[in-house]
């Protein structure tokens, strides 16, 4: 089996692309050349292209394209996302699919596609089969057409995914989640229609219009949608909180619980209760991960309170994006300037990187880093909190680019999970504290 290797930050088409030391640098690079039984695996970075596949795989025989995020087999490269994307430098969206993969047996793992104004993000033409995506999340106006999507997230205005056969899927917002299709254990959050037509099995809809639309429904559940199923064959499915339940279609073995109308024949249930803790992991799980468009933007003198939704420190006083209940830091992995273990992590202006810390009640925990700054007035410190212990703060008294340990240390009165932060504090334009060698004893 053939291997090729494409690295964005250190790559060149005219190298061979047969190691990980002579990779090729675009994706589109990649496309034009495997063909039947090859497999390239592609590093960390942003590719700013729009490959088309040109060859097919065969049954057995699949050419595979997959993202390598941890630099497991693109050696060299520094690990983070694999990102295909429409956009140009200035991170606008473009008109037109960003990758065009109609041909069968194709595999695509492990990539962020994204930057589609108009089309898809990822276009597999017409085909359910043979056309794989795994692991991949979509973002545009539309984010998947057809063929076989296995663990992929899509956050798109009009399609989720169209068509298809979806297995473990999620999709937030679009006019509809999952427009036709097969569907087993798929999730939608918001939008217009969460699944309408197609086949959908073991299936959750929440804060939909409508939850589910006509199709063919089995054992589903839908949780405050205006209407959660409307029409359609509905099988073993339950609706709660929502405005009406259940209308029209056929219906067999269905319950409703807490809303202002079941439906006729529809069994009232008992009250499904959702926690706080669940609330919490719901908010947590909805983080964006990529801001780049919007970092630094936002009004600063609005005042929107000290923290934010997942309690951080809301507009680290200038640093980091201030827009939307999350409130981000300039954190990135800093695999050169660390002091023995590599990467450290460097925030630049204000900002905070959190990590939390299993406890056990009674047993003593102490936790180092090694901290230095450039460009601060306020220099950085790291922040030890939880349910039981005294909040602990140290902080940086060194001279500039040098090294020096911060420590805190505690004994929590029941198990728990405990906080770190790493802070800086200062809001100069290009100040730095970087921080390298965590360790918990």
């Amino acid at each position: 089996m053939t291997i090729r290797f494409v690295s964005q930050q250190r790559g060149n088409d005219t190298n061979d692309g047969l190691t990980p030391e002579t990779p090729w640098l675009t994706v589109t690079k990649a496309v034009q050349t495997l063909t039947a039984g090859q497999t390239c695996y592609v590093g960390s970075g942003t590719y700013r292209e729009k490959p088309v596949n040109i060859n097919a795989g065969t049954a057995g025989n699949l050419i595979s394209f997959i993202g390598d995020p941890d630099s497991q087999f693109v050696i060299g490269d520094n690990p983070g996302i694999v990102r295909v994307t429409g956009c140009g430098i200035d991170e606008i969206a473009t008109v037109g699919t960003v990758w065009t993969r109609q041909k069968d047996y194709v595999l695509l793992k492990n990539f962020v596609v994204d930057g589609n104004s108009t089309l898809y993000a990822i276009d597999c033409g017409s085909v359910v089969t043979n056309r794989f995506n795994e692991n991949c999340v979509g973002m545009g106006v539309n984010s998947f057409n057809y063929g076989t999507n296995i663990n992929c997230f899509a956050v798109s205005g009009y399609n989720g995914f169209s068509y298809g056969t979806n297995t473990n899927c999620l999709t937030i917002g679009s006019n509809y989640g999952y427009n036709n299709g097969t569907n087993i254990n798929c999730l939608t959050i918001g939008g217009r229609y969460g699944f309408t037509g197609g086949t959908t099995t073991n299936c959750l809809t929440m804060g939909s219009y409508v939850g589910y639309y006509s199709g063919t429904n089995i054992n589903c559940l839908a949780i405050g949608n205006y209407t959660g199923y409307n029409s359609g064959i509905n099988n073993n499915c339950l609706a709660v909180t929502c405005n009406t339940g259940f209308t029209g279609g056929t219906i067999t073995n269905c319950k409703a619980s807490m809303c202002l109308t079941s439906g006729t024949g529809i069994t009232i249930s008992p009250v499904i209760i959702f926690s706080l803790s669940s609330m919490q992991k719901i908010i947590e799980a909805f983080e964006p991960w990529m801001f780049e468009g919007t970092k630094q933007w936002g009004d600063t003198s609005v005042d929107a309170g000290t923290i934010d939704i997942l309690g951080r420190t809301r507009k680290m006083l200038g640093g980091g994006l201030d827009i939307g209940p999350y409130a981000f830091s300039d954190v990135k992995p800093d695999f050169t300037n660390y002091q023995t273990l590599s990467p450290a992590i460097t925030i630049t202006t204000a900002g905070q990187k959190i990590f939390e810390v299993p406890a056990k009640s009674g047993v003593a925990i102490t936790i180092t880093v090694q901290s230095k700054w450039t460009g601060a007035t306020l220099l950085p410190q790291i922040i030890f909190t939880g349910d039981t212990i005294t909040t602990q703060t140290t902080t940086n008294t060194a001279a500039s680019d040098t090294w020096q340990e911060l420590l805190v240390t505690a004994t929590p009165l029941k198990d728990e999970i405990l906080k770190l932060y790493l802070t800086a504090q200062d809001t100069t334009t290009g100040a730095t504290a970087t921080f390298s060698d965590i360790t918990v004893s």
